[in-house]
C-alpha cells in the first residue's frame, strides 16, 4: 500500500501489517467543502500542516481535537508527495508512445497492429515525428466523421480524423506486454521518476485532455498556463490519480453532468495547490453506527482516494479497545524472539497484551514499561514518579522499574529498590537525533538477580561495531 516516509518526505510502497475492522463506530468527525471532504473516526490521526508555519514537516492530530470549542484556524491537508524515484529504464519516446496508446490508441485483436487516432494538425505532426524517431513502420489515413454531439454538447465543426496504423514489430510486442490494457495504470509505472510521470501525463493530456491558457483573472493576477483536465472512464481516471499523487502532482476526479443530458462523464482535474484547506470551525461530529475499517503500516501515514475522487494523505485509525496500546513493533519483536528461542528451555517469555507488565523474578517484583509515555527533560526522575503513581494504582510496590525508549542507559536508586533505563541496539538514529537530541553509542544493560538481595550487579554491554 502507498504510504509516506515523514522523515525524508518521500512516497513509498510497503506491505499492510494489519487490517482493522470496527463493526460499530457510533460517531464520526466530518468535514466537507467544495474541494475536499473527510469522514473519520474520533481517534483517527489526521495529517496536517499549520498554515502559519513555513515548514513542510507533517504533524499528526487526533480528529477529535478539531471538535474542541476553542479550536480555530486553518490547516493544510497534504494531497500528494514526491516519490524521488530515479529514472526508470525506459526511453522517453517510448513513454510518449504509451501515452498516446492509453488515450487515442486501439490494440487490434486480430493482429499486433496498433491504431492511433488524432484530428489536431499539430498533434498529427508530433505523432509522425515520434514514430519516425522510434523507427516504426506505419501508414496514415484520413476520414471525415459525421459527429454531431460529444458528451451531450453540439459540435459546431468536425476536423478530419487521421489514423496511424503502426505495423507489427518487436517494439509493438513489447508495448503490448508492458501495457496489457488501456483501462488502468500498470504497476511498473509507479517506479517511474517524477520527471517521467510528468512527461507521460503531458502526452495523456494531449490525447484526451486540455491545457489552460495564461490569462488575467478578476483579481488582477495572471493564471499560469499548464495542464488542466483529462477526460476518460472513471476506473482509468482513479487509477491515473493514484499514480499522480504518488509523484507530487495534485489532482482530483470529478463528475461532469450536463443539465440537458443524463450521461455521466468523468474528468481528472490537475490542481495547483498541493494541500487542501481545512477550517476547524466547520468540522462537525455526526452519528454513524456502522462499520469502519483502516490499515496499519510501519509509520501510520497512508494515501487514500475518497469515493468522490479527492486524494489526500492521512494517518491511521487507532485499533479498538485495549488493542490500541499493544499492536506495535514491540509486540512483533517479542513474538519473533519467542519463536526463535522456543526450543531453549532456559529462556521463558511473558508477552503482555498491554503497555506495561508487573511480574516477579526470583522473588523480586519488576514493573516494566516501554517508556514512550514518559515526558520531560529528565527521564530518570519521571520514571521514579511513574513508579510511585503505578504503585498507588496497583496497590503494590515494585522493587525495580525498567524502561527504555530514550536510547541512553541510566539508573537511580530509590527508597525500595532501583529504576533502570536501557540503551538502544542501534545507538543514535533518526528518531533519537530529531526527537530526543541524543546520539549515544549502542548499548544494552545486563544485570544479575539474587533471590534475597535483588539486583547485585549491572553492566552496560557495548554493541559498537566497526562499519
Amino acid at each position: 500500500m502507498g504510504k509516506v516516509n515523514p522523515e525524508i518526505q518521500q512516497f513509498e510502497f510497503q506491505p499492510i501489517l494489519k487490517k482493522h475492522i470496527i463493526k460499530k463506530e457510533e460517531c464520526l468527525v466530518s468535514f466537507c467543502n467544495k474541494s475536499f471532504d473527510m469522514d473519520v473516526s474520533l481517534d483517527h490521526d489526521v495529517l496536517t500542516r499549520r498554515r502559519k508555519t513555513n515548514t513542510n514537516t507533517f504533524v499528526k492530530m487526533k480528529a477529535n481535537k478539531f471538535l474542541e470549542k476553542d479550536r480555530t484556524g486553518r490547516y493544510k491537508i497534504p494531497n500528494c508527495c514526491l516519490s524521488n524515484n530515479e529514472d526508470y529504464d525506459i526511453n522517453d519516446d517510448l513513454l510518449r508512445l504509451l501515452g498516446w496508446c492509453m488515450t487515442d490508441g486501439f490494440f487490434c485483436p486480430r493482429s499486433c497492429n496498433i491504431h492511433i487516432y488524432q484530428s489536431k494538425i499539430n498533434y498529427l505532426t508530433e505523432i509522425e515525428e515520434l514514430l519516425n524517431k522510434l523507427n516504426l513502420k506505419y501508414s496514415i489515413t484520413f476520414r471525415n466523421r459525421k459527429i454531431k454531439k460529444i458528451c451531450g454538447k453540439t459540435v459546431k465543426t468536425v476536423l478530419p480524423s487521421g489514423t496511424f496504423i503502426i505495423h507489427s514489430c518487436d517494439l509493438l510486442k513489447k508495448v503490448r506486454e508492458i501495457l496489457p490494457t488501456r483501462e488502468s495504470i500498470p504497476d511498473w509505472m509507479y517506479q517511474l521518476s517524477d520527471r517521467q510521470v510528468k512527461l507521460l501525463l503531458n502526452t495523456i493530456v494531449k490525447g484526451d485532455g486540455s491545457f489552460r491558457k495564461r490569462r488575467k483573472c478578476r483579481d488582477g493576477y495572471y493564471r499560469k498556463a499548464g495542464m488542466d483536465v483529462v477526460w476518460g472512464k472513471k476506473e482509468f481516471l482513479f487509477s491515473l490519480a493514484g499514480l499522480l499523487v504518488t509523484h507530487n502532482i495534485p489532482c482530483s476526479v470529478n463528475l461532469y453532468k450536463r443539465k440537458d443530458s443524463d450521461n455521466k462523464n468523468y474528468y481528472l482535474q490537475i490542481k495547483k495547490s498541493k494541500n487542501y484547506s481545512l477550517d476547524a470551525r466547520y468540522v462537525n461530529k455526526k452519528e454513524y453506527n456502522d462499520i469502519i475499517w483502516c490499515v496499519t503500516t510501519d509509520n501510520g501515514i497512508i494515501s487514500v482516494i475518497s469515493e468522490n475522487g479527492k486524494p489526500y494523505l492521512t494517518g491511521n485509525c487507532a485499533p479498538s479497545g485495549i488493542e490500541k496500546e499493544y499492536v506495535n513493533w514491540d509486540l512483533i519483536c517479542y513474538k519473533f524472539l519467542q519463536a526463535r528461542f522456543k526450543d531453549n528451555p532456559r529462556i521463558k517469555f511473558d508477552v503482555p497484551l498491554s503497555w506495561w507488565i508487573m511480574t516477579t523474578i526470583k522473588d523480586q517484583k519488576f514493573l516494566m514499561v516501554h517508556g514512550d509515555s514518559i515526558r520531560g527533560i529528565n527521564p530518570i526522575k519521571k520514571l521514579v514518579d511513574l513508579e510511585a503513581k503505578m504503585s498507588g494504582i496497583l496497590n503494590d510496590m515494585p522493587d525495580y522499574t525498567l524502561a527504555a525508549h530514550f536510547h541512553c542507559p541510566a539508573e537511580q536508586t530509590t527508597n525500595r529498590g532501583r529504576v533502570l533505563i536501557n540503551g538502544s541496539f542501534l545507538g543514535g538514529d533518526v528518531f533519537s537525533l530529531k526527537q530526543l537530541h541524543k546520539g549515544c553509542k549502542p548499548e544494552q544493560k545486563v544485570f544479575g538477580i539474587h533471590y534475597k538481595k535483588g539486583i547485585t550487579w549491572t553492566y552496560n554491554l557495548d554493541l559498537s561495531l566497526t562499519r
